[in-house]
């Protein structure tokens, strides 16, 4: 999924699922086409990594490997770990990575979230940010 410049009633941006422009065959695919601007500017910064370090040549839609072994979309963790071991380490023992639901699982259920909720594949770097102020002591007058 790629936020588009449109928002939903919430703010939201709104997504378009990449297999929309990259289809699964080149007569499908409108990458690469006349006219196109939708990746104006799109940098990727992953690395030393190029689109078919993951993406199969052909069909972006598809992933791989670093021997080629193909792995389904939905199956990118296991790609991500491939590079990424400490932190699919931590994710595993549930240090790293966000979850909503329970810890205690025989009260209810527990979702974690997939690398892409939190790192956008292109350019996973998580953006500096400004801290929050600190909070106010109400002991303390000015």
């Amino acid at each position: 999924m790629v936020d588009t410049e449109r928002v939903d009633i919430n703010g939201t941006p709104v997504g378009v699922s990449c297999v929309t422009c990259h289809g699964p065959t080149p007569e499908t695919s409108w990458a690469g086409r006349e006219g196109g601007t939708f990746h104006t500017g799109l940098e990727v910064v992953h690395g030393d990594l190029s689109c078919e370090s993951c993406h199969d040549a052909v069909d972006k839609t598809r992933l791989h490997l670093s021997d080629n072994s193909p792995v389904d979309m939905l199956d990118a963790m296991t790609l991500c770990a491939q590079c990424h071991g400490p932190q699919f380490r931590d994710y595993s023992r549930g240090s790293h990575g966000g979850m909503t639901g329970y810890w205690d699982t025989t009260k209810g259920p527990r979702e974690r979230n997939h690398c892409v909720e939190c790192h956008a594949p292109h350019a996973p770097a998580v953006p500096r940010v400004s801290p929050a102020p600190p909070p106010i002591d109400r002991g303390v007058h000015e």
